[in-house]
């Protein structure tokens, strides 16, 4: 069995950056919910892509955000 398989994906805008691409949110119940932002990478991501990734998508607001990354 797949991790979280029997939900449905969102789609996410998060901009692009060094090959990484959203696939996909999932978001939890209630204020201020869990977002978990599900990518994937031709190759393994740079730190640096993904603290701005995450950055981006925070965007200042106190929601708790998850990014998930798979490599191809």
């Amino acid at each position: 069995m797949t991790f979280l398989a029997d939900r449905e994906l969102r789609p996410v805008a998060l901009a692009e950056a060094n090959g990484l691409h959203a696939d996909g949110l999932l978001l939890g119940r209630g204020a201020s919910a869990l977002e978990v932002v599900l990518t994937s990478a031709a190759e393994k991501p740079s730190v640096h892509t993904l603290r701005e990734a995450w950055k981006a998508r925070v965007g200042g607001r106190a929601t708790p955000v998850l990014l998930s990354t798979g490599c191809e």
